[in-house]
């Protein structure tokens, strides 16, 4: 016969394991992509587990304006990145203290676009695929 302290063990098991399984997670946090006068400041910050690998992690920009709409126009590769001990991961261009990544893709400036875009973060086994898909209409 099971005594109550043995349900009860199991439920801790299986919180355990929950726990585990939850515990390295990215997400984004915030976007700045537009600001009074020229978009130097522009940044994308990810939110995670301190000390988490970000190998296999990108994040993807797809065009939302114009005849471009639905191309594959920013496509970034963390690996060889982890989450910094405060739980940030900041991408940003040059001039933004405290960045963790440099997101220029064009320069100084400019790296996100100011129309409508959707953002993706994504973990892939195949980062150059990716890469090679820049331009590339996916919609």
């Amino acid at each position: 016969m099971r005594t109550p302290l043995h349900h009860w063990s199991k439920l801790v098991t299986c919180t355990l394991l929950a726990s585990a399984a939850n515990a390295q997670q990215i997400n984004f946090n915030e976007i700045y992509a537009s600001h009074t006068g020229i978009d130097d400041q522009e940044y994308i910050e990810l939110i995670g587990t301190p000390g988490m690998s970000l190998a296999g992690y990108m994040v993807l920009i797809i065009e939302g304006d114009s005849a471009l709409a639905g191309t594959l126009d920013r496509a970034w590769d963390l690996t060889g990145y982890s989450v910094p001990s405060d739980g940030y991961f900041l991408m940003a261009d040059p001039i933004v203290p405290g960045l963790d990544y440099d997101l220029s893709f064009v320069g100084p400036d400019n790296n996100i676009e100011n129309g409508t875009q959707t953002y993706y973060l994504l973990w892939t086994d195949d980062t150059a695929l990716i890469q090679s898909l820049l331009g590339v209409d996916l919609d």
